[in-house]
C-alpha cells in the first residue's frame, strides 16, 4: 500500500506559495481534475438553474466559490504532514469516489428531474476536492477551505417535497402582509390564496406557478457575505436569518405596490411596473444585506469555547510542519477524466440501445369536448405558457351534467432531456393554491382505465370561496401499452429501475381536471370519467 501511494501522491515538495501562484505547470494536472470535478455537478443544475426562475442564481455560485477560496489563499495556515495511516484511508476513499462518477452519471442521463442527486453530485464533488486538499496539505489547510466548499450546495435546488410547501406558505403570508398595508392605506382589498382581490381586478395570476424569487437568492448572498467578512458562526446565523426577513419584507412591499398601482391605475400599469419592481427589491435585499454585513463586523467579537476547542485539537493533531505543498501526480486525474469519460461514452450507448429495443409508446391524448355545452377554450397566460413550455395541448372548460362547471387541461411535452423538469413544474397543489385556491385535502388516488391505457390519477379537494372543487391530476409518461401497469414514481428504487432498463428522455403527458360545484366526492369523479371516457382517443399499437 506505502508503495502504490507513493507513486499516486509522492513525496516531492515544492514551496507552498509557489505551487500555488507561480508553479501552474506542476499543478496542471490538478487543476484539469478540478475543472472535471466540478464540471460534473453543474453540468447535472444546469437545467434547474435555466429553467427555473428560482434557481438562475445557480450560474454565478461557482464563480463565487472560486472567489471566496482565492480570499482563503491569503492566509492559509502552513502545510501538515499527516499520518501515514490517515493518508491511505484518504487515498482508499479518494479512489472509491472516483469511481462512483460511472454509475452516478448513468442513473443521472436517467433522470435529470430527480433532485436529491443534485446533492449526491455535489457532495461528491466537495468530499473528492477536500480530500485532494488534505492529501496535499494536511489537515489544517483542508479544515480551512471546508466552508468555500460546502458553499456550492446554496446552488442545489431543495427537492420538491420540501420547496412546494415552503413556497406556497411563504407567498400566503406575503399577500396577508400586503393586504394589511393596502387596508391601512384605505384600499380595499382581500386575500385569496396567494392573490390579493381588488375592486379593479386580481394582482398575481401571472405568478402561479412560481415562488418567491428572491428568497434562494438572498440566503446565498447572506451566506456569501458572512463568509467574505469572516463573521463569527452566532453572526452568520444573524445575518442568514435577517436575510428571510429582509426577502419576505421586500416581497410584500413589492405586492402592496403593484396591488396599489392596480388599484388606483388599472389592472394594465401593472405590466409597466412588475419587472422593475423586481429588480428593485433585488438591489433592495443587496444593500440591506451589505449594510448589515458591515454592522456585524463592526460589533465587539467573542469566542466560543465549542469552535475554539474544536479549531485548536485539529490543529494540534495535524501532524508536523512542513511548509511544503505535496504535488499530485497526473495519475490521479487521469484516472478520473477517464471514469467521468467511459460515464458518458457508456450511458450515450446504453441509453441509445434501450431506445433501438424499445417498443413504441402507446399513443394517445384527450381531446376537446366540444359538443359539452358552453364549452369554451381558455388561453393561458404568456408567463406560465412560458413557465411550462409545453409542446401541445389545450384549456378550456364547460357546464357539467349537474350544471356544475369544469374546467381540463391536456399538456404534452415531447421526448427531450428537460421534459420531466418542465412536467413536474406544474403541481396543483402549487399552482391552484396560487390562483386563489385554498387546499383542504387529498383524497384516496385511482386508476382510469380505457383499453392499453391506464391513467394513474390524485385527487384534491380545495375551495374556492363558497364552492368546493375536485381536482383530478394525471401525470404519465410516454410508455409501451404492456408497461402501463409499471409504476415510475420518485422512489429511489423506481429511479434506479429506470437506469438499469436504459429509459430516457420520456415524454410527459399531464391530465387535470377541476369541478367546481357542491357535488360529492363520488359524482364529481364520475362527471370527470364521463369526459376521459368520451374523450379520450387511444391509437391502437401496431
Amino acid at each position: 500500500m506505502e508503495r502504490i501511494q507513493a507513486n499516486l501522491w509522492p513525496e516531492e515538495t515544492i514551496p507552498a506559495g509557489e505551487g500555488i501562484r507561480h508553479s501552474v505547470r506542476r499543478w496542471w494536472p490538478a487543476i484539469v481534475g478540478l475543472i472535471v470535478v466540478w464540471g460534473v455537478p453543474i453540468w447535472h443544475l444546469s437545467t434547474d438553474w435555466s429553467l427555473s426562475d428560482q434557481y438562475s442564481y445557480g450560474w454565478v455560485v461557482p464563480l463565487l466559490m472560486l472567489y471566496l477560496v482565492r480570499l482563503r489563499l491569503t492566509d492559509a495556515p502552513a502545510p501538515s504532514l499527516g499520518w501515514k495511516e490517515d493518508r491511505k484511508r484518504a487515498a482508499i476513499t479518494l479512489g472509491a469516489l472516483i469511481f462512483l462518477y460511472f454509475p452516478l452519471i448513468v442513473i443521472r442521463v436517467a433522470n435529470p428531474d430527480w433532485r436529491p442527486l443534485g446533492y449526491v453530485i455535489a457532495g461528491q464533488a466537495i468530499v473528492i476536492t477536500w480530500i485532494g486538499v488534505y492529501l496535499a496539505a494536511g489537515w489544517r489547510v483542508a479544515w480551512h477551505f471546508s466552508i468555500p466548499l460546502l458553499f456550492f450546495l446554496v446552488a442545489v435546488p431543495w427537492p420538491r417535497p420540501i420547496d412546494a410547501p415552503v413556497m406556497h406558505y411563504l407567498m400566503e403570508k406575503n399577500a396577508g402582509i400586503a393586504i394589511e398595508g393596502l387596508l391601512w392605506d384605505g384600499i380595499a382589498a382581500m386575500r385569496r390564496g396567494n392573490l390579493v382581490v381588488l375592486p379593479t381586478g386580481t394582482v398575481g395570476v401571472d405568478e402561479a406557478c412560481s415562488g418567491i424569487y428572491s428568497l434562494q437568492g438572498t440566503l446565498m448572498l447572506s451566506i456569501f457575505l458572512g463568509e467574505m467578512y469572516r463573521l463569527g458562526a452566532t453572526r452568520r446565523l444573524v445575518l442568514l436569518l435577517g436575510g428571510v426577513g429582509v426577502a419576505l419584507a421586500t416581497n410584500a412591499i413589492r405586492t402592496y405596490w403593484l396591488a396599489a398601482v392596480a388599484a388606483t391605475q388599472g389592472l394594465e400599469a401593472v405590466e409597466g411596473w412588475h419587472d422593475s419592481a423586481g429588480y428593485t427589491i433585488l438591489a433592495a435585499n443587496f444593500c440591506a444585506l451589505w449594510l448589515a454585513t458591515v454592522g456585524l463586523t463592526r460589533l465587539p467579537s467573542r469566542k466560543w469555547l465549542v469552535t475554539g476547542d474544536l479549531s485548536e485539537r485539529i490543529y494540534r493533531h495535524s501532524g508536523d510542519d512542513t511548509r511544503r505543498w505535496f504535488v499530485p501526480t497526473g495519475r490521479w486525474f487521469a484516472a478520473l477524466t477517464a471514469v467521468v469519460v467511459v460515464g458518458f461514452v457508456f450511458s450515450a450507448w446504453w441509453f441509445a440501445r434501450g431506445e433501438a429495443h424499445a417498443e413504441a409508446p402507446l399513443s394517445w391524448q384527450v381531446q376537446q369536448p366540444t359538443s359539452y355545452p358552453g364549452f369554451a377554450t381558455k388561453r393561458m397566460s404568456d408567463k406560465v405558457a412560458m413557465t411550462l413550455r409545453h409542446d401541445a395541448g389545450w384549456t378550456g372548460s364547460w357546464k357539467g351534467s349537474h350544471g356544475e362547471r369544469v374546467q381540463a387541461w391536456y399538456l404534452r411535452w415531447a421526448p427531450g432531456k428537460n421534459s420531466p423538469q418542465l412536467a413536474s413544474m406544474h403541481d396543483p397543489r402549487t399552482c391552484l393554491s396560487g390562483l386563489g385556491l385554498e387546499m383542504q385535502a387529498e383524497l384516496s388516488p385511482w386508476e382510469f382505465r380505457q383499453d392499453a391505457l391506464a391513467l394513474p390519477v390524485k385527487t384534491f379537494r380545495f375551495r374556492d370561496g363558497t364552492e368546493t372543487v375536485h381536482v383530478y391530476y394525471a401525470l404519465l409518461d410516454d410508455r409501451p401499452s404492456k408497461k402501463m401497469e409499471r409504476r415510475y414514481d420518485n422512489t429511489v428504487f423506481s429511479r434506479l429501475e429506470l437506469a438499469w432498463e436504459g429509459v430516457r428522455n420520456r415524454g410527459q403527458r399531464l391530465v387535470e381536471i377541476g369541478v367546481w360545484g357542491n357535488l360529492s366526492e363520488e359524482d364529481a369523479r364520475k362527471e370527470v370519467e364521463k369526459f376521459l371516457r368520451s374523450y379520450t382517443s387511444i391509437q391502437p399499437q401496431v
